[in-house]
């Protein structure tokens, strides 16, 4: 595991340190295995071609990568907040949109639901994947206090 620049580099399958990945505060919550995925943004050019041929193709050829990392309670209930706002969210848009006397209520439904889905999914975003592959995975998003306490690039 080490750092390049702002990056995280790790192997895949590899534990995090026992701090928080946000902060670098000490260990106050246990470990949770959090599993991340990726494919090549080529692959977003399926969309072109459809919705159903991109989902195949990123489904496919995704790499994955889990690994166990820790966040202090702050940053944990900052992340649980996120989903339980996004959760009750897309169940009130979804009722909203459905009960409007609109002809379009299940397209405007829709898109609420799906712009809660957007927000939330990045509001409870851990780290950003970068890219995965066999040998290593690169991730944006830890905080420079954690990042300083890795080695350099070998």
């Amino acid at each position: 595991m080490w750092r390049e620049g702002d990056v995280l580099v790790c192997t895949p399958g590899a534990n995090l340190p026992p701090r928080c990945i946000k902060c670098n505060a000490p260990a106050d919550m246990p470990s949770r295995r959090y599993i991340f995925h990726w494919h090549h943004p080529v692959i977003y050019l399926a969309l072109l071609m459809g919705v159903l041929p991109y989902v195949i193709l990123a489904i496919v050829l995704r790499k994955r990568s889990a690994h166990a990392l820790t966040l202090c309670a702050q940053h944990e209930r900052r992340r649980v907040r996120s989903v339980a706002i996004t959760m009750t969210s897309v169940l009130g848009f979804l009722v909203c949109g459905l009960s409007l006397q609109s002809e379009f209520r299940w397209f405007i439904g829709a898109c609420m639901v799906a712009a809660m889905l957007v927000i939330g999914r990045f509001g409870s975003r851990v780290l950003s994947v970068q890219s995965i592959d066999q040998h290593q995975a690169r991730y944006l998003g830890a905080c420079e206090d954690f990042l300083r306490t890795l080695p350099p690039a070998p």
